[in-house]
């Protein structure tokens, strides 16, 4: 099944600091904390664990506003 670690329980973008502004988290298996995933490239994992909806939503929903602001800032708006 192909998933999207935005959508996993064991993805955290607060745990990713400036990286999450760009898209990218950390997977709570992965030990190394310089290594980031896309939030939003579709993958194959084995211990893709769903988060729950309103984790979902209110994720999608700060990565879309930080999108917007980029998209602003680099347009010069």
């Amino acid at each position: 099944m192909t998933v999207q670690c935005i959508d996993c329980q064991h993805f955290s973008l607060r745990d990713a600091g400036l990286m999450a502004k760009r898209g990218y988290g950390h997977c709570a298996f992965e030990p190394r904390r310089s290594a980031f995933e896309s939030a939003l490239f579709p993958r194959t994992c084995a211990k893709f664990d769903e988060a729950d909806a309103d984790t979902r939503d209110k994720r999608r929903s700060w990565m879309g506003w930080e999108q917007k602001r980029f998209m602003q800032e680099i347009s010069g708006a």
